[in-house]
């Protein structure tokens, strides 16, 4: 069993910033060309539980989180999160807010 895998052997120029190099066969897409955003918004009076994401520990339902601060107490209006969705906080992406829903 390899622990890594075995390097490129032919490398290009990147056309991003934060790499010079990427292997030769790779393309460079934006995300927004590869994943979908959906906005299912919840409506009024669901059963739906709220969902917060942390930049540590990922989506928590909010019920299971201590309450401090001004924190929303419905779902209505908020964007249905399913099984297998990845969820980013637009706010916090920059710092790793960012998760898988399983």
């Amino acid at each position: 069993m390899k622990l890594y895998p075995t390097p490129h052997t032919k490398y290009k120029e990147s056309d991003n910033e934060w790499d010079e190099f990427i292997p030769a066969d790779w393309d460079e897409k934006r995300v927004k060309d590869i994943f979908n955003l959906i906005t299912d918004m919840a409506s009024a009076n669901n059963n739906f539980e709220l969902l917060s994401l942390y930049a540590s520990i990922g989506v928590r339902h909010r019920k299971e989180m201590e309450q401090r601060g001004n924190k929303a107490v419905t779902t209505d209006g908020y964007w249905i999160v399913k099984k297998g969705d990845i969820v980013v906080h637009k706010l916090l992406a920059w710092m790793g807010a960012r998760a898988f829903r399983i």
